[in-house]
């Protein structure tokens, strides 16, 4: 994947988790695409000293975002202790 791309999928997936925490709660709605229901499914990849690789449906949902939509709240990442450098870049 290249460096570009990689930094993109970077912020969005960012970007998923600061619609978490600005909606929380809003189950039918959708942002950028996404079921908000659905965005735990990318919840342990940007969070944690120690993320895992994201799943099989993490890949999926990103996929269907709107990703210059999501790239839109990519700045408020610090306020949510999201570690966007240690996601890996396997399986996106």
């Amino acid at each position: 994947m290249g460096k570009v791309s990689e930094k993109l999928m970077v912020y969005c997936l960012v970007a998923i988790f600061v619609v978490i925490a600005m909606v929380e709660g809003a189950k039918g709605a959708t942002i950028c695409n996404i079921l908000l229901s659905t965005l735990n499914l990318c919840g342990q990849v940007v969070t944690g000293r120690y993320p895992p690789p994201p799943t099989k449906q993490c890949c999926v949902l990103i996929k269907h975002a709107d990703l210059n939509c999501l790239c839109n709240f990519k700045d408020a990442r610090p306020a949510f202790n999201i570690i966007v450098t240690m996601i890996p870049n396997e399986g996106i």
